[in-house]
This record gives C-alpha cells, structure tokens and sequence, in this order.
C-alpha cells in the first residue's frame, strides 16, 4: 500500500503564490493514489518537533470535499 504525505505548509506555499497548477497536481496524484487503494495523510511538519498529523483519507470523495473545501 502506498501512502501520500501532503505538508500543510506546501499547500499554503502555493495558495500564496496562486499555483495552481502546483495544487491540482497534488490533487491529482492523491487521487490517483486513493483510487489504487492507498492513503493520503495531511500533516504539518517542524524543525524541532514531531509532525503534527491532521487528517487522513482512504476515501478519494472525502479528500476531494476535503481539498475543495480548503482551496477555494
């Protein structure tokens, strides 16, 4: 089984610079990954702390409503 491990900071990085394409790449990769049966893990990382995990999805639907729901 695969696991994708998307950074919170990336997503925010490319909402700031408006990139798009950047953003619906990820997207598509996820859902690539989630329709072969693997997992897309949504965190945030640190320098000096442990990654804070914030949500997962085994569900493409879900992640899509969930992705939808924080880019525009």
């Amino acid at each position: 089984m695969i696991n994708f491990e998307i950074d919170t900071t990336d997503i925010e990085d490319f909402k700031i610079e408006n990139n798009s394409n950047e953003l619906d790449t990820i997207k598509k990769l996820a859902g690539d990954i989630l329709d072969k049966g693997g997992k897309v893990i949504i965190k945030r990382s640190y320098v000096n702390a442990p990654d804070d995990f914030i949500n997962g999805f085994s569900s493409k639907v879900k992640f899509e409503a969930w992705w939808d729901s924080i880019i525009h």
